[in-house]
């Protein structure tokens, strides 16, 4: 077979194969384009697919256990007292102590019942007004708004989702540079909902970062997986790389180039918007983290620059016609990867299949445990 030619799958290619297929993007919906300072407003509502309802009745049980929590607590304290008295009864003073501090698990019991219920009645949605966009999110203490400027391109990508398929959005148009494909083991901290963005990275994980590696490579304490071929890498490798599929997306099971503003952990996007610079995400609030609904594994914590956004909205058709009108709806191309330096997920196989598959299963027990036992 000639090089380019090879039968390529998900699984099984080589690291470097021949150039990816030229596609020229599909031409943007018949949508006179309207000035953005002139359009109407249009609201884009997050899909939820039932996590508000499934929210709010925890925060009942929630508001319906801190009591019962607060006898428990007080109760447990008085019997403490019981024993280390010798069989003696309480005082009233030791009453007192330990009335006061079952109601104060009561409390803090329905404060949180409170904000988790809040939270769970906020409208999560992508508004389009005056020229900008405002993103509310569950992870975001306020708005974040781009200007309409400085976005690149917005894809819509309604497909619909199957279980156990690999789910596939955004194909891009065009060759993309093998150099730009990477994997979770490539850019650690990667999780399983996570983006391969290398700016994600922080103090814990300074280096190697992603790097290309070549014969000039050098860092302290890495090995190379093919020390004569350039492609990305990390330290972590044990084995031969592999190359991406031919055909490259955004968005698929083996990872992602941009964050995906989900509702529930199973979600798919099916908006996505590119950045013509990298825009900083507003901050979680301080009670994020003490809400038991807000898990660690799906949620996208905000906080740093991203170079674009994935989405789930209800109403695909409504996004496609708003950001048209806007100029903003085309197919995602090579050009837009490159010139914005996105990293397009590889395919795990192998032994790097194996590792990552410890990295991501080991910490979700250890959370889902620690949760229990708290």
């Amino acid at each position: 077979m000639t090089p380019g030619k090879q039968a390529w799958n998900d699984w099984d290619v080589p690291y470097f194969g021949g150039p990816l297929p030229d596609a020229r993007p599909d031409p943007a919906p018949a949508v006179a384009e309207i000035a953005p300072e002139t359009s109407p407003a249009v609201v884009l509502e997050l899909a939820g697919g039932g996590v508000r309802t499934g929210q709010r009745i925890l925060a009942l049980l929630i508001a319906i256990g801190a009591p019962l929590a607060g006898v428990a607590v007080t109760g447990f304290l008085l019997v403490i007292s019981f024993v280390l008295s010798f069989g003696s009864p309480a005082d009233g003073g030791e009453w007192v102590v330990a009335a006061a501090l079952g109601g104060l698990v009561a409390i803090i019991g329905w404060l949180l019942a409170f904000v988790t219920y809040r939270d769970a009645g906020r409208l999560l949605r992508a508004k389009l007004d005056g020229g900008q966009i405002e993103i509310t999110y569950n992870t975001f203490k306020a708005p974040f708004v781009v200007p309409r400027t400085s976005v690149r391109v917005v894809a819509v990508d309604a497909a619909p989702s199957r279980m156990f398929t690999n789910n596939k959005r955004f194909p891009i148009a065009g060759s993309v540079p093998p150099d730009m494909f990477a994997d979770a083991l490539d850019n650690l901290p990667a999780g399983p909902w996570d983006d391969l963005d290398p700016e994600r990275r922080g103090k814990r994980y300074p280096s190697p970062e992603v790097i290309r590696e070549d014969a000039a490579t050098s860092h302290v304490g890495y090995s190379h997986d093919d020390p004569d071929r350039k492609g990305w890498a990390s330290a972590t490798s044990g084995g031969p790389a592999l190359a991406p599929p031919r055909e490259a997306y955004l968005w698929s099971a083996a990872g992602s180039s941009l964050p995906f503003l989900r509702v529930g952990p199973g979600d798919v996007p099916n908006v996505a918007l590119v950045f013509d610079e990298p825009q900083r995400t507003p901050r979680p609030p301080w009670w994020f983290d003490l809400s038991p609904l807000h898990g660690r594994f799906h949620y996208f914590r905000g906080g740093r620059r991203v170079r674009g956004l994935l989405l789930r909205v209800a109403d695909p058709s409504a996004a496609e016609q708003a950001f048209a009108r806007w100029g903003l709806l085309r197919q995602i191309t090579a050009d837009d990867v490159v010139e914005e330096g996105l990293l397009i997920a590889k395919p795990l196989a192998g032994r790097r299949a194996i590792a990552y598959a410890v990295m991501v299963i080991v910490p979700l027990l250890a959370d889902l445990i620690f949760r229990h036992l708290r």
